[in-house]
């Protein structure tokens, strides 16, 4: 894979609700191993989320 990664699929399927963490997702990405350590460490944790969009 020549690049670090990208937006592979949107769609929520029928399992959004019902199985979040199993077969339910939003979207799929493709992740270069590579990059792995350095597309982690820009993600937030919930709680710096919920503070930067207010909630």
């Amino acid at each position: 894979m020549d690049h670090a990664g990208g937006l592979v699929r949107v769609g929520v399927t029928d399992f959004a609700n019902t199985d979040p963490y199993g077969q339910g997702r939003l979207f799929e990405t493709d992740i270069d191993p590579s990059a792995w350590g350095e597309q982690v460490a820009v993600l937030m944790e919930a709680r710096a989320h919920r503070s930067l969009a207010g909630a």
